[in-house]
């Protein structure tokens, strides 16, 4: 992770003025020429601070010929970045290029700038000196790190000036496609080609004790007044379901099918939908008329994620994400499906949606792992929102008012709230939790639910609003999966799988928990592994 390093900025700008003559002279990769100069220059200067700081081009002089912190070049982002292949915080996507012929991506490969954010004396050269040290990522066998002036510049052309270059994010995907500020206007560096970093070894261990791969458990759907089904995959691999009365579960039914994926389910009137994917990589879909399920159709096209089901206004939207990347959803009116559209830019998580009154808010977590929303409606959408800071699961919206929360795991694996369309609408910091699963959450009773597994594998549940969260109470049971929660309209419903490869609930009137209880009669399979 990068940091602005105090005592640094002073030390660091002293040699960006000694450097600075140095910029219209060199290209924008002849670095190696410019870190001995610049070596030389801080050491004639005598500036004893700077070298007991850890002085700017030190390390990389002292660094032998040929070694990686010589060869001119700046470092992958994962290398400072916990492992993440995204800028860094106090740094933006400031320009990037293209290397053909590379044996990764096809053969082309895209590139990223991420400069630091100006906080340093302005250059008078389009950039502000560093308040980080130059230095190499990691040792002598990793690249340089806050050294290099340069920019491209077709990325966040409103920020007028920035810092030197923190690390280059690496991406298949042309930047354009990102997100991120960047035009498609481009330059082609080949030597670049072949760069590699494992950014494994820069990736923080997850927290003790071990987590067990997690099981995909399915969904649950209400119509908001009583009426509840639950969905399901089978250890035979087909597509299982139970209806609650009000009182208990009924028995599991199949409809049958080869899944591969989580089952989404959705209530519209009278009709049931579900849907899933099967081993050809296509979303199929079956319906209850309130007498028997038909039998499943396939879509055209193979998805790449889960596929979801969610009611916007008087129609059900099936989202998914392709193979290349991008969400595309379609809308059933009660009589058939409208064709697929697809949404802008390429996204890494399932695409996730919660009802919001007559729309709904779709999320998802971008490749530079930031997480985006975007408005849902019964005939199209209204574009991606970016959003600042790095998450590490699927992100989830629950509604609050007229507004809603998204909520996701940091890199921390803590829990992060974030408003959208509320104010204000900053991040929040849930209170102190390692969360081993995805988090899910409902809003009742004019409070935000939020549950998630712990570190002990048990369910973990806490309730409030941005700032005013009460302290995390434990559920128990040892749970194989992240916790699944709808609001019946009387009651939160929780569900998880059990140890014993059964599903298990929980339901909270306002007042009490009923405790867990198991619904009997299947044995569900694992779909998908979460961390």
């Amino acid at each position: 992770m990068t940091e602005r390093s105090r005592g640094v900025g002073v030390a660091n700008w002293l040699v960006s003025k000694t450097s600075g003559l140095l910029d219209s002279r060199l290209s924008r990769r002849s670095f190696i020429s410019r870190a001995t100069l610049v070596g030389t220059a801080v050491a004639a200067t005598g500036c004893k601070v700077i070298t007991k700081q850890g002085a700017p081009y030190t390390r990389i002089t002292d660094c032998p010929g040929g070694t990686l912190c010589r060869d001119g070049y700046t470092e992958f982002c994962c290398v400072i970045n916990k492992g993440v292949n995204a800028c860094p915080p106090n740094t933006i996507s400031a320009g990037w290029w293209r290397a053909d012929y590379s044996v990764y991506c096809n053969g082309t490969r895209y590139y990223i700038d991420c400069n630091e954010v100006c906080c340093g004396p302005r250059r008078g050269d389009g950039f502000c000196a560093g308040c980080s040290p130059c230095r190499c990522g990691a040792g002598c066998n990793t690249r340089k790190v806050h050294c290099n002036y340069f920019r491209y510049g077709q990325c966040n052309q409103h920020v007028g000036s920035v810092g030197p270059i923190a690390c280059r994010m690496v991406t298949c995907v042309p930047p354009y496609n990102l997100n991120i500020g960047c035009s498609p206007s481009g330059a082609v560096d080949n030597s670049t080609a072949g760069h590699y970093t494992d950014c494994s070894k820069y990736t923080p261990p997850p927290p003790p004790p071990p987590v067990p791969v997690l099981l995909a458990v399915g969904s649950a759907a209400t119509d908001g007044a009583g009426a509840m089904v639950v969905a399901a995959r089978g250890s035979d691999a087909a597509v299982w379901t139970t209806r609650w009365d009000g009182t208990t579960f009924g028995a599991w039914e199949s409809l049958g099918g080869t899944v591969s994926s989580r089952v989404a389910i959705a209530l519209m009137g009278g009709t049931t939908l579900a849907a899933a994917k099967d081993n050809a990589r296509r979303m199929i879909w079956a319906l209850h008329d309130g007498t028997a399920w038909s039998a499943w159709q396939p879509f055209d096209g193979e998805i790449a994620s889960d596929p979801l089901l969610v009611n916007v206004g008087s129609v059900v939207v099936a989202v998914a994400r392709g193979v290349n990347g991008v969400v595309h959803f379609r809308a059933w009116d009660g009589t058939q499906w409208a064709p697929w559209s697809g949404t802008s830019g390429v996204t890494l998580s399932d695409p996730m949606a919660t009802p919001t009154g007559t729309n709904a808010a779709l999320t998802t977590r971008g490749v530079n792992g930031v997480p985006h929303h975007a408005v849902l409606t019964e005939t199209g959408w209204g574009g991606w929102t970016g959003l600042s800071g790095v998450i590490s699961s699927d992100p989830v919206v629950v509604t609050k008012g007229s507004g809603a929360l998204l909520i996701a795991r940091g890199l921390n694996y803590r829990l992060f709230a974030h408003g959208i369309a509320t104010t204000p609408n900053g991040w929040d910091t849930l209170p102190n939790i390692i969360a081993t699963s995805e988090p899910a959450g409902c809003e009742f009773g004019g409070e935000v639910h939020v549950f998630v597994r712990g570190t002990d594998y048990a369910v973990w549940w806490i309730h409030g609003d941005a700032g005013a969260w009460s302290a995390w109470t434990s559920l128990g049971l040892d749970a194989r999966s992240s916790p699944v929660v709808v609001f019946d309209g009387t009651a939160i419903n929780v569900f998880v799988l059990g140890s014993d490869s059964e599903l298990w609930y929980q339901r909270w009137d306002g007042a009490t928990w009923t405790g867990w209880a198991s619904v009997t009669g299947l044995t569900i399979a694992p779909a998908k592994g979460y961390a």
